[in-house]
């Protein structure tokens, strides 16, 4: 065997002569190459070719190395922005409303190409830079430590094209209204929605929320506090901590915290575990709060409750609930235990030791435990009803009591009827009252 290398070292050829047609074999061409240090860019498929298609005294390219490619990054494909391009320092996605992004999301892309190269002893020529146009990087983003020609997001937050840079701001600034044009919203931190919430519109952040508008036939959930420069009309809303509004209309609104209305609430359904305090009027609506309630003026059909926590309640009532339909499949799968119990009697496949000691399985289940009779499946089931009741009425047990201090405050009138409800206590107002104070 002849062996040729190109003097560039990226090439080798292999020359076996027919003479060695007998002798010669695959793995005896490897170690050849392999003593001649030959070990990269091996073309095996060739070196087959020469014993199976006999070509013999001729020669053969058996390892084939690589050219390094100098870098050349002219652009940037800006994925985040709906893959629009970057470069010569100029993009045209300015004005880009915006994304939601996460930690770690791709945002940007450098598109040039380029390689290292290697000869056919195993050597490495690194790869050059010839042009490296820098990322349009602000707050908020990172190159990607593992890949110098990624860029992502630092944080989670809101990504904006603007200044010529990517910016990820942490908190999203929507400036005018949210509507078909944005499409619905969930976002990660605080939202400011310099604007109205337009109808069918979706809203859900993870944080702080301020509208500088109104809300219009919507959904908007908040994990925070909600600011609403203007009204809430026709809407659901659903806030883990304050609200301030200017009026609720027809309108259905849960909180965890204190809720403020600087003018009405008409025709509307509030439920808090706070405060709840209406500067102007109370109309043909339903009000609950833990700790009390404060309103100017209360018009007929109203109902106004407070010192249970109507949260905590709504969840005690989910668990009774939840405990009836245990029970019913309780007894449904005794039903079908005891129904297979007699199927097996009647086979003579039943042994009570074994029944009891797939039960002390059950009690304590290994993770390999066989579930694949019906016995045994109806059995664990059985097993993880009762534990789950178990929890339920657990949790039933705790003392969730009455808030004793809790209060509801008239600073002008009632006009009647309207339903007061203090704690367990129940009365309706059938005439015109005054301002008044009824405590628990």
């Amino acid at each position: 065997m002849e062996l040729f290398v190109s003097e560039d070292e990226l090439q080798a050829f292999l020359l076996v002569s027919e003479d060695e047609a007998d002798s010669i074999t695959f793995k005896g061409i490897i170690n050849f190459l392999a003593e001649k240090k030959i070990i990269a860019g091996i073309l095996y498929n060739n070196i087959k070719k020469i014993i199976d298609d006999k070509h013999f005294n001729k020669k053969i390219l058996v390892a084939q190395g690589s050219r390094m490619i100098p870098l050349d990054n002219t652009s940037i494909r800006l994925l985040v922005f709906e893959e629009e391009t970057y470069s010569d320092g100029k993009a045209v996605c300015e004005g880009h409303p915006g994304v939601n992004v996460v930690k770690g999301q791709i945002l940007a892309v450098k598109t040039g190409k380029g390689q290292q190269g290697f000869n056919i002893h195993g050597e490495i020529e690194h790869m050059q830079i010839k042009n490296d146009i820098p990322f349009p990087a602000g707050d908020g983003t990172e190159v990607l430590k593992t890949d110098s020609r990624i860029l992502v997001a630092s944080w989670n937050g809101f990504a904006v094209f603007k200044e010529n840079k990517i910016f990820v701001e942490k908190q999203l600034i929507i400036h005018g209204n949210a509507d078909k044009s944005t499409g619905n919203i969930f976002f990660v931190g605080n939202a400011i929605i310099d604007g109205d919430v337009s109808q069918g519109i979706s809203i859900e952040i993870w944080g702080n929320t301020r509208i500088n508008g109104r809300i219009d036939d919507s959904i908007l959930k908040s994990c925070g506090d909600l600011f609403v420069s203007g009204d809430i009309l026709e809407s659901e809303i659903e806030v883990n901590s304050n609200i301030n509004c200017k009026s609720i209309i027809n309108s259905s609104v849960k909180s965890r915290g204190k809720v403020e209305v600087s003018n009405k609430v008409k025709d509307s359904e509030i439920v808090t575990s706070d405060w709840i305090e209406i500067k102007g009027e109370l109309i043909k609506s339903s009000v609950s709060a833990t700790k009390g309630i404060k309103v100017f003026k209360v018009k007929g059909e109203s109902s106004l409750e407070i010192g249970l926590n109507p949260i905590i309640e709504a969840e005690i009532t989910d668990k009774v609930r939840l405990l009836e339909e245990i029970s019913t499949n309780r007894m449904l799968i005794k039903k079908n235990i005891e129904i297979l119990k007699r199927i097996l009697k009647s086979n003579y496949q039943y042994d009570e030791d074994a029944l009891a000691n797939c039960i002390n399985l059950i009690s304590n289940p290994p993770l390999d435990i066989d579930l694949g009779n019906k016995l045994s499946l109806n059995l664990f089931n059985l097993y993880m009803l009762e534990k789950r009741e178990e929890e339920v009425r657990n949790d039933l047990k705790v003392e969730h009591g009455i808030y004793p201090d809790a209060r509801i405050e008239i600073e002008d009138s009632i006009e009647p009827p309207v339903e007061i409800l203090l704690g367990k206590k129940r009365m309706t107002i059938l005439e015109d009252t005054g301002n008044c104070i009824f405590t628990i």
